[in-house]
């Protein structure tokens, strides 16, 4: 029997329907692969009619047989000053959601602005991706389809402006991450502290809270980049973790980008708790056995003595936020007064660091210099939040003072 679509239409040899409704043709041509795919069938044979033109006179065009996959790997050739993890979540983002898709197969040139919106849409809509995953692919995609526009297969990007339509008709503007407030922040290390289980996370939690330090920063900090006389704190790399067929592997990397390496002060009561950690460590002999490309003496181990993977941090916070609110839901009904932890990562900790310093008054660019931030208008983001709070804070204050006064 011949092969049917879903509309019940017959395809041809080489025409195949895929999963995601649409087509694919293969051929071979001077003992090369070639196939396209198009969002429906009569598009399809109109490239067929392309291609099979092509096979007769024997001049096949390149530019015209390629497809967006093809443009990935030119894309791949290019980056290869991307940092360590961001270029394995790129990679991931691709090859997981795009490259099998019906996008990842069309050709660059049938590739129209509508595709990208119903791409993207089936990825919120069906597959329930999260804003950020689908900003992560969208870079990627636009990124890709630049060069073809450079050079000169396509005149126009077709994912332009799509991630913005999608947060739009969304609603995914409402997902911006939040600070920690004061009380949540007290509330925090205030359980751990106290608890039997999580108080081996109170160190690292704590100075991820109280430097602004990325995860992989502090993670690759050795007690040769603390100074105790000076009280600084010296950021020469970042230490990049990848995880492969259930194994860990770690690699260091500098910074990602050229602010991230600095020299930060030591806050509140960072030193107190940097000395503290120090002096355990030495009188119970414990050492980080890790060594990654040369650097050891990792100050933040796990109990077997190793340098910390960075997914277990954000896992305990998970279990630290669920055991905290369920401890304070027992002893209490809830009520507006009640402070209970909301969700939160160790990205978090590092955004309530910048708003405390904001709110405490730090000019901007010295939270642009401490926090390693290589556009200051990540910094203005950050700083406009801060002060729309603190003006509404003013407004409240001033309307309770003309209160009192009438």
């Amino acid at each position: 029997m011949r092969r049917k679509d879903e509309y019940g239409r017959i395809l041809k040899k080489g025409e195949t329907q895929l999963e995601d409704g649409s087509y694919e043709f293969r051929i071979t041509i001077d003992e090369r692969r070639y196939s396209i795919c198009c969002r429906d069938l009569d598009e399809l044979r109109d490239g067929e009619i392309e291609l099979l033109k092509s096979k007769q006179t024997g001049k096949t065009c390149r530019s015209m047989l390629r497809t967006v996959n093809d443009a990935y790997h030119e894309w791949l050739k290019h980056k290869v000053n991307i940092k360590g993890n961001t270029m394995i979540n790129y990679r991931y983002s691709y090859e997981y959601y795009v490259k099998n898709s019906g996008i990842g197969r069309m050709l660059l040139k049938d590739v129209k602005r509508a595709d990208i919106k119903k791409f993207y849409n089936r990825l919120a809509d069906q597959r329930r991706l999260k804003a950020s995953t689908i900003d992560s692919i969208h870079t990627v995609l636009h990124q890709v389809f630049d060069i073809a526009v450079d050079e000169g297969v396509i005149m126009n990007n077709p994912s332009d402006k799509a991630i913005y339509e999608l947060r739009r008709s969304h609603c995914y503007d409402g997902e911006k991450r939040k600070a920690l407030t004061r009380e949540e922040q007290q509330l925090l290390l205030d359980f751990i502290q106290g608890h039997d289980i999580y108080s081996r996370w109170y160190n690292v939690i704590y100075i991820l809270l109280n430097t602004g330090m990325r995860i992989g920063e502090a993670c690759g900090l050795t007690w040769n980049d603390i100074d105790f006389d000076k009280e600084l704190i010296y950021i020469n790399r970042t230490l990049v973790y990848y995880s492969k067929g259930g194994s860990s592997t770690y690699s260091i990397s500098t910074p990602k980008t050229e602010a991230g390496k600095r020299v930060i002060p030591m806050f509140c009561d960072v030193k107190e708790v940097l000395l503290k950690l120090k002096l355990y460590q030495e009188d119970n002999e414990l050492q980080c056995s890790s060594i990654v490309d040369g650097i050891s003496g990792f100050i933040f181990m796990n109990r077997e003595c190793r340098v910390l993977n960075f997914s277990s941090i954000n896992k305990a916070i998970k279990r630290i936020i669920r055991d905290c609110n369920d401890e304070i839901l027992l002893k209490e009904e809830l009520n507006e007064d009640t402070v209970l932890l909301p969700m939160f990562s160790c990205h978090s900790l590092r955004h309530t660091f910048a708003t405390n310093m904001v709110e405490s008054g730090v000019d901007i660019k010295t939270c642009q210099s401490i926090l390693g931030h290589c556009d200051i208008s990540t910094t203005y983001n950050i700083y406009v939040d801060v002060t729309k709070a603190m003006l509404d804070k003013s407004v409240q204050e001033y309307n309770a003072m003309r209160e009192r006064r009438n």
